[in-house]
């Protein structure tokens, strides 16, 4: 019998939450239900995270919507 979380809560001392804490400041993008997210991970609590773009702007969004996540090296070319 399998066990699931039916919890999206990012809770500290979990692997989850231990990859994001050493994933501060770097790009990251993040497919939500609605679409495509991507900018540097600023901060995240257990129920959403933040990301900035190189605008500055900040995207909040719910770890309800998140379907999938990546970190992506910077482009030197850029």
């Amino acid at each position: 019998m399998a066990l699931e979380s039916t919890s999206k809560l990012v809770i500290p001392g979990t692997i989850l939450h231990a990859l994001l804490q050493r994933n501060k400041g770097k790009q990251m993008d993040v497919m939500t239900t609605a679409g495509m997210a991507n900018g540097l991970l600023h901060a995240f609590n257990p129920t959403f995270l933040t990301l900035t773009s190189d605008t500055g702007k900040e995207t909040y969004i719910l770890f309800d919507y998140v379907v999938s996540f990546s970190f992506t090296e910077p482009d030197p070319s850029s």
